[in-house]
This record gives structure tokens, sequence and C-alpha cells, in this order.
């Protein structure tokens, strides 16, 4: 019986180290699917409007980058004064404009 147990005990053994490397590996996450950036909103009144450097500045100072193809289309609409609702995602410690919507 003794002689029988360890020949089982060695046939699991083989068998478990046999096994290809990733048979026992969880999946990893794929990397075509980058991690979701938190989009944050605020509302504010526009202090001012910088189209050379493509900030936008708020009545509190937040500061704002807002991309080329937001600004071309904001230039008229952005004014002092004008209240506005933005959204933004952090990227490298700044805070840049995805949307914005002027609060009638």
């Amino acid at each position: 019986m003794y002689a029988l147990s360890s020949v089982r005990i060695t046939a699991v053994m083989v068998g478990y180290l046999t096994l290809p490397a990733g048979a026992l590996a969880q999946p990893l996450p794929s990397p075509s699917s980058p991690p979701a950036i938190a989009v944050q909103q605020t509302e504010g009144t526009v202090k001012h409007i910088d189209p050379s450097s493509n900030t936008l500045t708020l009545a509190d100072g937040t500061e704002f980058i807002v991309p080329e193809r937001l600004m071309t289309g904001a230039r008229n609409d952005l004014t002092p004064g004008i209240p506005v609702k933005v959204s933004f995602q952090q990227e490298g410690g700044r805070k840049v404009v995805t949307q914005f919507e002027i609060v009638r």
C-alpha cells in the first residue's frame, strides 16, 4: 500500500511539473485597451481666455488647457463673465478640456 501511494503522488507531481507555464497563469488585461481616464467637471465664470496659449481661466483661478479643435469654435462664445460648465481630464498635472457648455 505504501508503494502504491508514493506512485500516485509521484504521478501527480510529474503531471503538475510538465504543464505548460501558461496553464496555471491568470490572463493579463489586453494591452490594446488602455485604462480609462476619469473625466471631471466643474462650473464657474470665465475670467480670461487666451487664444495664443489656448488657456481658459475661471474666476476662481482654475486654469485649463483648451485643445485647438475646441478653441477654434469657442473664440467668439467664451468671453469674460460668461458662466460655463467644463469637463476635463488631468494630463501631466494639467487640466485639459474635453468639452465645455455655456450655462444659460
